[in-house]
């Protein structure tokens, strides 16, 4: 007798085996993960207690993390967390071994730095004098460092003087830290029985080899990974666990969102999991439907009106209709930032609008750094906004003061140009300028013009950008559309418009670039499955006859 999903992972639960489970789009992963933890929970809960341990369950996104607690009940037993959270919270409390591999992650950097002052041609110019100038503050830093009885805190920003560290810093001490000292894996071992990992195939490499290489080998932690290979959307994700740790492999192949029309698309997409409609969708056959439409003059409201309109017995309002653009150059337009996205774009920087998490830009990390302060304030989240800010708050007149000037960047930020609200920020006290941004070498021309027509933008373009990276593209840090659903989809694709993606080299197979390849092809997968109903796919890039062969394929006839 065959299995279900549920009942194999129940059984790695109870027989301690850690476990893969890769569930395909609209599969109800999240439920068997929040199913998986009430089992936990059910069976194992009064034991945990009694041993003061815990479940940790780690998520890409604080998106995700709330929807879990919500879903649990807020239940103490689950400590539901982002991975860099549930990190600090392992080596935060040994404050010896934390100052020791942080001297010596400083000693690493110097190293490296003094290796590029050595192979410099020249003792003269601006990047050797960068670089002296960096190593002479490393060298500072850890002087200070060294000297400090301040305990090590963990920031939105590193000051090594201070022996303040940033995310980055989290995940590098992290992994020094766990593999030199044995007795510190025990004790989290011996802390958390069960770690769960949502979305596994965003998570990086780094993280998957401290979890796996360090914290599996002590055998006292059952491992469950949930997530889908082919939903990495990201390039710093790992993609697919490696085979080499034994990991047992479950597949969930329901699909109980897309009718089946589109699961017949889908199984075509992919062929490691055949999907099968599971619930009412599937007495719903649906459409998929591909349109060709390469002209200059296109336009959007037009097509929508006059072609899928009454195809799809939308609304007025057409609210049961979900545009999705994979081009970055019409979602900037549509949502008023089309001339910054054209600025940072010809600099070769365009993934920086819509990475958040990368530093594709460091000064567009910095502002959208800005953004994030203000929705915090905005929320009342005012533990997490004094997390991010350096203002220092000794006194109840410092309150006000930050509050004072908090009010005055929300309003300020709507008529700004950018250059008035990064002077505002930095002259505040409430961000400094990041190492990345001190490094930007402004004595290159292309550089400098770039910085300056940057600073030159209304502001109010940047707070567009930044809201639909959190929120509105399939591309979103927040894995926006990843997990959301729709009754209608439209797609739109143009490679004129993208680096990083090919639809064209997808259609046609062209594999020479296997990572532009297999990024398209995810990408493609994520969002046309997120179309419960009706599917369809608006290029407005010309295709090759080898594309437009495998597009009939999938679809039929080209439109």
């Amino acid at each position: 007798m065959a299995f279900s999903t549920i009942e194999q992972i129940y059984e790695c639960i109870d027989t301690k085996e850690s476990f893969v489970l890769d569930a395909g789009a609209g599969s109800g992963k999240t439920w068997s993960l929040i199913e998986s933890l009430k089992y936990i929970i059910k069976t194992n809960g009064e034991s945990f207690n009694r041993n003061n341990q815990k479940i940790v369950c780690i998520t890409y996104t604080n998106v995700a993390k709330n929807e879990i607690i919500e879903r649990l009940e807020n239940n103490e037993l689950v400590m539901v967390s982002t991975i860099h959270d549930f990190l600090w919270s392992c080596i935060s409390q040994f404050k010896k071994e934390l100052k020791v591999k942080l001297i010596e992650l400083i000693d690493e950097k110097i190293a490296i730095v003094q290796s590029d002052l050595d192979k410099s041609k020249s003792k003269k110019g601006v990047t050797y004098d960068k670089n002296l100038e960096k190593k002479e503050k490393l060298e500072s830093s850890k002087k200070e460092l060294i000297l400090t009885h301040n305990a090590t805190q963990y920031k939105n920003y590193f000051s090594y003087k201070n022996n303040i560290i940033s995310h980055d810093e989290v995940i590098e001490l992290s992994s020094n830290i766990f593999s030199s000292y044995p007795m510190i894996r025990k004790i989290v071992a011996d802390s958390y029985p069960i770690i769960f990992v949502d979305e596994y195939q965003d998570t990086f490499p780094k993280i998957i080899k401290i979890l796996l290489d360090y914290l599996l080998p002590t055998n006292k932690i059952l491992f469950g990974f949930y997530g889908d290979k082919m939903q990495k959307i990201y390039d710093t994700g790992i993609g697919e666990i490696p085979s080499t740790y034994n990991l047992k492999r479950i597949t969930k192949s329901e699909n109980y969102r897309c009718s089946v029309s589109v699961v017949n698309l889908l199984n075509k997409i992919r062929n490691d999991i055949t999907q099968i409609p599971s619930g009412t969708n599937k007495d719903i056959k649906g459409s998929c439907t591909f349109y060709q439409k390469p002209n200059t003059d296109f336009n959007l409201e037009s097509f929508i009106s006059n072609e899928l309109k009454s195809k799809l017995g939308l609304s007025d309002d057409l609210h049961s209709l979900k545009v999705l653009y994979l081009t970055h150059r019409l979602i900037a337009k549509e949502n008023g930032y089309q001339e910054l996205y054209e600025l940072v774009n010809k600099a070769g920087k365009a993934d920086a609008l819509s990475k958040k998490d990368e530093d594709r830009c460091p000064f567009i990390k910095f502002l959208y750094l800005i953004e994030n302060i203000v929705l915090l304030y905005q929320e009342n989240k005012i533990q997490s906004l004094l997390d991010e800010i350096i203002f220092a708050i000794n006194s109840f007149e410092d309150k006000r003061t930050l509050k004072s000037i908090l009010d005055e960047l929300v309003a300020i930020r709507e008529t700004k140009k950018i250059e008035e609200i990064f002077k505002f920020v930095i002259d505040k006290k409430l961000l400094q300028v990041s190492q990345k941004m001190n490094d930007f070498d402004l004595e290159d021309d292309s550089n400098k013009t770039y910085y300056d027509e940057l600073m030159k933008r209304p502001y109010k373009e940047i707070i567009q950008a930044n809201k639909i990276a959190d929120e509105q593209t399939p591309f979103s840090t927040k894995h926006g559309t990843k997990g959301a659903e729709f009754e209608h989809i439209l797609v739109v694709i143009d490679d004129d418009a993208w680096r990083n993606y090919s639809f064209d080299k997808y259609f046609s197979g062209d594999t020479i670039n296997e990572s532009i390849y297999n990024r398209t092809k995810n990408l493609f997968y994520v969002v046309c499955s997120r179309a419960k109903i009706n599917l369809v796919v608006l290029s407005l890039s010309s295709l090759t006859q080898a594309s437009q062969q495998k597009i009939e394929q999938l679809f039929g006839e080209i439109k």
